[in-house]
């Protein structure tokens, strides 16, 4: 039997290289060409990612790997595939570095920045963002620094640092406001919401939600229309507006099973859990968040998984089904822990320490309360924080 020569299988090697590259030429002008490409990108996701593949692989392709990556990029993101990208964004970094192509390399370092925020790397997304902001000043590209600085800010919120995270979004704000850019503006603003939404302030929230909705429908941008639809959501069942809800949740719930966004599905999902809960629909609360632990299966995002352990948590405790709502609660303290949040570790400690209460183990009941009260400041400025201290401290006396 003959055997192929090396230089039989090298030009074998470069045609398929080549044809593959041609098929993503051709898919681009499809997408570009497309309202929403979203159909094609399913359908082709396999010899897209091959034809990405090919295309990293030398800097005489680099261009063609970008603009796959730009296309691609914002399509796929909510579809969980988020450690294959982390690889490939990687490659494209390394690539942009050997030939000095610093604005690629900054816009590669954001899209790496919000992969590892979504999977809970704080620091690594703190530190991707910051070179970011700094490459973007340096290049005196006023539009992308302001918009990495509502990125950078949203990673300090995570973290905790709610001051230093308005204190971006403000000078975000200002750089935006001195440009007359719309989409940063709009970018500001849905940070601005999430900020306001983490730090309780429901109305400010809001605000900034259906400011960044108008805009994003001003500009025709879907994906930020989407989120902010959903921090509307958030922020209306926080205050508790249940004919608002009622009115957006349908259309938003069909519109997200579309687009098979399934990582925006499972904060839905969460949200809609929390409307229930504090309406009392304990059976529809523990539907909508097991619904949630199921679709969050398919991604990989711990702190959303985490919180949704801690609602289910909750809701167990209530049906009385305490074996279980200490077993959810545990996993999602420590998803909690794992990953330095604080506050939120406390709040699913004292939810844990309410089974024990029930079941009238007052040495774990007071344990867990001391441990939870130990992870909290009691300087802290944060009104949340403070009221959560006050509750445990309550508890705590009632003991006595």
């Amino acid at each position: 039997m003959m055997t192929p020569t090396d230089s039989t299988q090298s030009k074998w090697r470069e045609i398929f290289e080549k044809q593959q590259l041609a098929n993503a030429e051709r898919w681009l002008n499809l997408l570009a060409a497309e309202d929403n490409p979203t159909d094609i990108v399913i359908e082709e996701y396999d010899n897209l990612l091959r034809a990405l593949e090919v295309s990293l692989q030398k800097g005489e392709t680099f261009d063609l790997a970008n603009r796959l990556i730009e296309q691609l990029f914002p399509i796929v993101f909510g579809y969980g595939d988020l450690d294959r990208w982390l690889v490939y964004l990687e490659e494209a970094i390394v690539l942009s570095r050997k030939l000095s192509r610093e604005v690629e390399e900054a816009n590669l370092l954001s899209r790496k920045g919000k992969i590892c925020t979504l999977k809970g790397d704080y620091p690594q997304a703190h530190e991707l963002y910051t070179q970011c902001v700094q490459e973007y000043k340096r290049l005196n590209d006023k539009a992308n620094y302001a918009s990495t600085l509502t990125k950078l800010a949203s990673v300090c919120d995570l973290q905790g640092n709610m001051k230093e995270s308005l204190a971006l979004l403000e000078e975000a704000l200002h750089v935006s406001n001195s440009i007359n850019d719309l989409w940063v503006l709009m970018q500001v603003n849905l940070a601005l919401s999430s900020a306001y939404h983490k730090s309780r302030e429901w109305l400010q929230g809001l605000s900034a939600a259906q400011s960044a909705y108008e805009l994003a429908d001003r500009l025709g941008d879907y994906q930020v229309e989407l989120i902010a639809l959903l921090n509307i959501v958030a922020c209306h069942t926080e205050l508790g507006n249940w004919h608002e809800v009622e009115n957006l949740s349908p259309k938003l719930e069909e519109t997200l099973i579309a687009s098979g966004d399934l990582i925006k599905l499972s904060q839905f999902k969460n949200n809609m859990g929390i409307a229930a809960f504090t309406q009392e629909h304990y059976y529809v609360a523990e539907k909508a968040w097991q619904d949630a632990l199921r679709i969050n299966s398919q991604v990989t995002q711990p702190i959303e998984l985490a919180r949704i352990y801690n609602n289910l948590g909750m809701v167990y405790t209530k049906l009385g089904e305490l074996d279980t709502a200490r077993d959810m609660l545990e996993q999602g303290a420590a998803i909690f822990e794992e990953k330095g949040d604080m506050y939120n570790w406390a709040n699913t400690l004292d939810n844990l320490a309410e089974v024990y209460e029930i079941q009238e183990d007052t040495g774990e009941f007071r344990r867990i309360l001391n441990l939870a009260l130990s992870l909290l400041s009691k300087e802290s400025p944060e009104a949340h924080v403070r009221k959560l201290i006050s509750v445990i401290n309550g508890r705590l006396a009632a003991l006595e």
